[in-house]
């Protein structure tokens, strides 16, 4: 591409914002107090890392129970998919999240009233919201939406946070360049407003999705409304005088596009019709000259569309990555979408191996050293943060510029003419933000350097400070005028030597021991979840002899029971050689009493995992991976954490059965029997599944 960035160490910026997840929930452990990161900061700010792992007394961050006693922060996510219900994310549940109150939805969504019980709780003695309402919320949530009502194990989950072992992606990228554990959200809200103010500084009085309603939007796509209860699009259209940050950049001849996976709102089976996201939230992006700014890719084709081109070089000055959207009320029901956004109700690790293939795509190429790839989250979505967020400058240009009439769902407070009334004199809540390039230094933490904190509008003010066009053409608003920016944490020149990008990839330290190879005769140790259940050792053993299905099944046994068993190669041969970390291989038993049917096999049809005669096909073809790496470069070593996933693909008739939801990571684990324990092995979506292999004797 030609006309990229004038910065003489920056020439690209890439931002991926992802969906759902509050800073402390997923990276609340990144550093602890022994750690010495880099810290920019602004002068006399001594803290060191802002997260849970330094906070002195976590007890007094438990949160009320509607059940019983206060419920403590948990470290370690009892699974890839926590929260397995859908966290409240609008204006209203935030407000109970950080108020700490579960009061009705409607006294946030009234000026007057919120103001007087705000008051109310400051004249009591808290001056500052006190961040405890996660427990409270997720309880009257998850009531309104699914109809269940929780105990105290489930709704601990709102308080999980993840370890970065169990993230290692976007963990290991975090320390291996830098993160901010002082960025929060523009609007403590859900996702539209918050994208909004990422493009344009504003989200013109929209609080909630769907304020702007698009009006052609079709209600008699029923199926939405399972997702979506009232039929509404959860997409806005905002008034068409509303300048985004592509507009100023297309004013100033610098280049820029926007890679998108889905349509949204979904596709409007009924009318054909199909809706790119950025296009609809900016009606005067959707004119046809805008259309080779725009392309479409496919996230499980890493040949296709942004990989390609970062691959190739040949990127813009300014790429903007839209995830594949997901998400659901709750993990067990067919109404959910698989996305690769991170958004609950999803495997985490379906937003880890998105996260990692955008970063190999562009660590391949050498123009990855003028890169800086910008990774964030809209919000927090419900998901928990400690740090309370503060006040935040209106951006001048927050009144709604419609009449009444034209906003599909009103809620326009006609003296502020906001959603609510809300004046935008509040930051939501913290979230992740990383920022990826070898200009940046290694094992770095980055904060404002003025007393104005970072938010979304911050991309918007670095981006066109990097492109280099005079802040008297922004035009733009009093937030991104006033946003501070973070080009001073990427100017380490020359840029860092990174002879092996994917050693990003990996968190923590791993065993010292011998290496894994093919066809050498192992013990495989069922481990569970490390953090939470602890259900001690089972061993693999021997089959279950010929069912009446005519299948012999590998049983789940004490380690006296245990049998060997191997790692194959899927192109045979008897070498012995180390297996590497994310490898496709077979596996199998060395019992004597099956003859012929000797390799781990999956089917949709059944629940249970069988031995098969070959390791030609899919349906036995298993991949090994490090627990706590995705550097395909690592060796797996004895005793070490790891997982196996299925390389079978689901389809519908897995989508229906006990055995799996239709989720692409499919991790092999014990299924359970009667009375409880584990007597079989089946594949299952988003249990951590942790194996070790143990050498025989």
């Amino acid at each position: 591409m030609d006309k990229l960035l004038p910065h003489p160490l920056i020439k690209r910026v890439v931002v991926l914002m992802l969906e759902n997840r509050g800073f402390d929930h997923l990276m609340g452990w990144l550093y602890s107090l022994q750690d010495n990161p880099n810290i920019i900061t602004r002068q006399g700010d001594g803290r060191p890392f802002i997260g849970l792992s330094t906070v002195p007394d976590l007890d007094a961050l438990k949160n009320p129970s509607p059940v019983g006693d206060p419920l403590p922060i948990r470290k370690g996510a009892r699974s890839p998919k926590t929260p397995s219900y859908n966290t409240g994310e609008s204006f209203a549940h935030i407000m109970n999240q950080m108020w700490g109150v579960a009061l009705n939805d409607a006294v946030w969504k009234d000026r007057e009233q919120r103001e007087r019980l705000i008051d109310q709780i400051s004249h009591q003695g808290q001056l500052a919201p006190p961040m405890n309402g996660y427990v409270l919320d997720y309880n009257q949530d998850v009531y309104h939406h699914v109809g269940v009502r929780l105990g105290e194990r489930e709704l601990g989950e709102v308080l999980d946070t993840y370890t970065p072992e169990q993230l290692p992606v976007i963990s290991g990228l975090a320390r291996y360049y830098a993160v901010s554990d002082e960025w929060f959200c523009s609007v403590p809200s859900q996702t539209n407003t918050n994208r909004a103010f990422s493009m344009s500084g504003t989200s013109r009085g929209m609080v909630n999705n769907s304020f702007y309603d698009p009006p052609t939007w079709n209600p008699g796509v029923k199926i939405f409304s399972k997702l979506s209860p009232g039929e509404i699009s959860n997409a806005d259209a905002l008034p068409i005088t509303t300048r985004s940050l592509f507009e100023v950049l297309e004013q100033n001849n610098c280049t820029w596009k926007v890679y998108w996976q889905d349509t949204w709102p979904p596709r409007d089976v009924s009318l054909g019709m199909e809706w790119q996201y950025t296009r609809t939230m900016f009606p005067f992006l959707a004119d046809s000259q805008f259309d080779p700014n725009f392309e479409e890719f496919d996230a499980s084709n890493p040949q296709n569309g942004f990989f390609a081109a970062a691959r190739a070089g040949q990127l813009p000055a300014v790429s903007w990555i839209e995830p594949k959207w997901g998400g659901g009320q709750q993990w067990n029901t067919v109404f959910r979408a698989v996305g690769n956004d991170y958004h609950p109700v999803s495997d985490t690790t379906t937003g880890e191996d998105f996260v990692m293939n955008v970063y190999n795509a562009l660590a391949a190429n050498e123009a990855f050293a003028n890169t800086l790839l910008v990774i964030t989250f809209d919000e927090n979505g419900g998901t928990y943060d400690h740090v309370v967020p503060p006040l935040a400058a209106p951006s001048g240009n927050d009144a709604c510029p419609l009449p009444q009439p034209k906003i599909p769902r009103g809620d326009m407070d006609a003296e502020t003419r906001t959603q609510y009334g809300f004046g935008f004199g509040q930051f939501g809540v913290r979230v992740p933000t990383l920022l990826i390039s070898p200009r940046v230094p290694q094992g770095t933490i980055f904060r404002s350097t003025t007393d104005t904190p970072y938010d979304h509008t911050s991309l918007i003010a670095t981006i066109l400070k990097l492109a280099g066009i005079d802040e008297t053409k922004w035009q733009m608003g009093d937030r991104v005028a006033n946003a501070p920016t973070f080009e001073n944490v990427a100017n380490q020149d020359p840029p860092r030597v990174i002879p092996e990008p994917t050693a990003a990839l990996t968190i923590g330290p791993r065993p010292v021991t011998e290496s894994v190879k093919y066809n050498m005769d192992y013990l495989l140790e069922y481990k569970g979840d490390l953090w939470y259940d602890k259900p001690g050792s089972r061993f693999l053993g021997p089959s279950s002899g010929l069912s009446k299905s005519g299948h012999y099944y590998p049983t789940m046994v004490d380690e006296r029971l245990a049998i060997p068993f191997r790692f194959v190669p899927l192109g045979g041969g008897d070498a012995v050689s180390p297996i590497f970390n994310m490898s496709l291989l077979g596996i199998k038993t060395t019992e004597q009493a099956i003859i012929g049917l000797r390799y781990f096999t999956v089917s949709s049809l059944l629940s249970s995992v069988f031995y098969g005669r070959s390791i030609d096909g899919p349906e036995a073809q298993w991949q090994v991976r490090i627990l706590s790496s995705r550097d395909r470069r690592e060796e797996v070593r004895l005793g070490e954490d790891i997982y196996i996933l299925s390389q079978l693909g689901p389809n519908i008739v897995q989508s229906a059965s006990r055995r799996t939801r239709p989720d692409p990571l499919q991790r092999l684990v014990p299924l359970p029997g009667d009375p409880g324990e584990p007597t079989y092995v089946t594949t299952r979506a988003a249990e951590w599944g942790v194996w070790r292999i143990r050498p025989i004797g």
